[in-house]
């Protein structure tokens, strides 16, 4: 929750290393070889920047923290053929890993239920974040959290 007054929202897309439990048998790899790409693929501690740097400002600004770690979903890519990181299976719902490895295969039903679970849900906070502050202030500020 930031100051009513703040245009300004912090963007934490990736600071999450949360894999529901419902998500786990999709994932191939076993969970040592899965703990080596979430750790590869966090931002790690930028939910921990996003925090202390809301607590100094001096009008403190909105704070969105994506717990669900980009193994499931990742909320800043495309759902679709417009990402360019589809060609080596890194869109929204990842069917490769850092290597090129295969870590999930490819089940539409299981995609559309992660986007519809995560990926929609997210855009709709961040759209809703982006229009109160616009309504409060007149403007929005988006920074990402990287």
């Amino acid at each position: 929750m930031g100051d009513p007054r703040s245009p300004v929202l912090l963007h934490v897309p990736h600071a999450g290393t949360r894999i529901p439990a419902w998500t786990r048998p999709h994932l191939l790899p076993d969970d040592a070889a899965l703990a080596v790409e979430i750790a590869a693929l966090t931002d790690h501690r930028t939910d921990a920047v996003a925090a202390s740097a809301a607590a100094a400002a001096r009008v403190p600004p909105w704070v969105l923290v994506n717990p669900v770690s980009r193994f499931v979903v990742d909320v800043e890519r495309f759902p679709d053929d417009r990402e360019e990181m589809a060609a080596v299976g890194m869109a929204a719902v990842y069917t490769h890993g850092t290597r090129g490895q295969r870590i999930r295969a490819d089940d539409a039903a299981h995609r559309e239920a992660l986007l519809a679970a995560f990926y929609a849900p997210w855009a709709s906070a961040v759209e809703e974040a982006v229009t109160g502050r616009i309504a409060a202030t007149g403007r929005c500020v988006l920074l990402d959290v990287h």
